[in-house]
């Protein structure tokens, strides 16, 4: 929606929550309705396994037997497929594990499966 411009420079994400950064962000977020509850529950589903994959690189990213080394390369092709910027919600992953890696975790706590 900017043309040659920057998206990112426009719009953060904090967890499932979209956050403007300029008025071209509020405006795009208003227009693509990018806070809509249906797309929220989206994301924050997306984020919630990206967390559960970078949770178990940091577990085991110093195993060193070698089902291990391969499991752990294989969830960092993960981690690096979901912020290619075709991938779905590639931004919010991006801020997300930009977050955890600096031990930050934005996501809303899961109801308990019973709730």
């Amino acid at each position: 929606p900017y043309g040659q411009a920057d998206p990112r420079d426009h719009i953060r994400f904090r967890g499932e929550a979209p956050i403007h950064l300029s008025p071209e962000g509020s405006a795009t977020i208003e227009i693509l309705a990018l806070d809509r509850t249906t797309l929220a529950r989206e994301r924050l589903h997306h984020l919630r396994q990206l967390s559960n994959v970078y949770q178990s690189v940091q577990l085991l990213k110093d195993d060193t037997r070698p089902e291990a080394i391969a499991h752990v390369a294989r969830l960092r092709e993960q981690l690096a497929a979901a912020v290619t910027p075709k991938a779905r919600f590639s931004a919010a992953s991006a801020d997300h594990l930009a977050n955890l890696a600096a031990g930050r975790d934005y996501l809303a706590p899961e109801a308990p499966s019973g709730a």
